[in-house]
């Protein structure tokens, strides 16, 4: 077997990498033969401004990294899901006292998560390279061969694919399918908000989700992209009507949004 540079390449350093890289080396595989490969500096991935959902048990993965204490301390707790669906009777009501649990999730920045991570593996001895772009992956009969924008080759046992990437900026896939999905994201806020309840409404184009977040609601409403680019259009009193039209009037009515993006 031809030697390798490492055992593992993790290709994206955001919280999955992160994290995975974290707790093998926490579980003494040696963190030096372990390489974490991110196009971002740490200072970038730490100013991304979009807003992630954790479940309990990604909290309980941060606490043992140790980089919960910092997350936690914005984060906010999801001890409710109220579940429905346009036009049909009922809903569901997700409970964490049901669990026994201290919270079902807990929405946060995903640059704070990114920042949280780096400074909680920063220790450990990991060989991360940052920046540094991953440009192909190649299987041989005895390790795999990862190929860097600057032309340098890294070897290893084995290696993770843990890169979202800028989806606007990747080369066109092989074999791809289309969705017929546009997601519409913002900050909005109601003038009856339920704390610490997240909402998910499902209508004929897709979910629309409103998560706890502040003092109002990250809302992401997945339509079809004639919709989508429709919504964008509007101006911000004409997207709260068709918004409160679509999800009701559970949190009263709606008075601000963000600027809106897809």
């Amino acid at each position: 077997m031809q030697s390798v540079d490492f055992d593992l390449i993790i290709c994206g350093g955001g919280p999955v990498g992160q994290s995975v890289a974290g707790l093998l080396a926490r579980r003494k595989r040696p963190a030096a033969r372990i390489a974490v490969i991110d196009m971002k500096t740490p200072e970038q991935a730490a100013a991304d401004p979009r807003t992630i959902a954790l479940s309990y048990g990604s909290r309980q993965i941060l606490e043992e990294l140790g980089a919960w204490d910092d997350i936690g301390r914005s984060a906010t707790a999801i001890e409710q899901i109220h579940v429905s669906r346009r036009g049909h009777f009922g809903r569901t009501l997700l409970d964490r006292k049901d669990y026994d649990l201290p919270a079902l999730g807990y929405v946060a920045r995903y640059g704070e998560v990114n920042r949280a991570l780096a400074t909680a593996i920063a220790p450990l001895g990991l060989t991360l390279m940052r920046p540094a772009e991953a440009q192909d992956i190649s299987e041989e009969d005895d390790h795999v061969a990862v190929t860097l924008k600057d032309g340098q080759v890294l070897r290893a046992a084995l290696v993770i694919q843990a890169e979202g990437g800028v989806f606007g900026e990747q080369q066109q896939k092989t074999l791809q399918r289309d969705y017929q999905q546009l997601g519409v994201i913002a900050h909005v806020h109601a003038d009856q908000p339920v704390a610490h309840r997240a909402f998910e409404r499902f209508t004929d184009e897709g979910p629309l989700a409103l998560l706890p977040q502040d003092d109002g609601y990250a809302l992401v409403w997945c339509v079809r992209p004639a919709t989508g680019e429709q919504l964008l259009a509007l101006d911000d009193t004409a997207f709260l009507a068709a918004l409160q039209r679509t999800f009701g009037e559970r949190l009263g009515r709606f008075t601000r949004i963000s600027p809106r993006h897809a």
